[in-house]
């Protein structure tokens, strides 16, 4: 059958002919369609100030605060990882296995490191906001942060 498609396989041209459409099918083959987020892509430009007293918990590693913006509301954490003093992260307050439900938000529990979906209790890895162990969902919806010394940026 190839030998139709490629016509005479023993010349030069044939060969060519068969490693170009065999490259192009492995490297289609290899791409998949990336993965939407079911959490939707809202726009996020939040400026906190880390000197208020509202985000007093910023201040040190491991603190975070709720913070409105996102699609239920931001969750700002300060991982400061390997030393470094603007380590943030912020995420998408939705769960993203409920987000159409009224309960399908996060909240931080008492341990200070995961997170819990209001609906299931399903747990997400404050630091990085990936599922935990058990839990096939998708992380939460992490967005960009920037350090300004006494202010931070969230955006998309």
């Amino acid at each position: 059958m190839l030998a139709l498609i490629f016509g005479n396989l023993k010349s030069f041209r044939g060969w060519k002919l068969l490693v170009f459409f065999s490259t192009i099918h492995l490297l289609l083959s290899n791409c998949k369609a990336s993965e939407q987020h079911m959490v939707p892509n809202v726009v996020v430009d939040e400026l906190i100030y880390l000197n208020l007293p509202s985000s007093a918990p910023l201040q040190s590693p491991g603190g975070w605060i709720y913070h409105p913006g996102g699609f239920r509301g931001l969750l700002i954490y300060r991982a400061f990882f390997n030393g470094n003093a603007d380590d943030f992260r912020a995420f998408d307050r939705t769960c993203p296995n409920h987000v159409n439900q009224s309960c399908g938000r996060v909240s931080v529990l008492t341990d200070n490191v995961m997170t819990a979906c209001e609906c299931d209790s399903a747990l997400f890895v404050l630091f990085d906001g990936t599922p935990a162990a058990g839990n096939r969902s998708q992380p939460l919806r992490q967005y960009r942060v920037q350090f300004f010394g006494n202010s931070i940026r969230v955006f998309n």
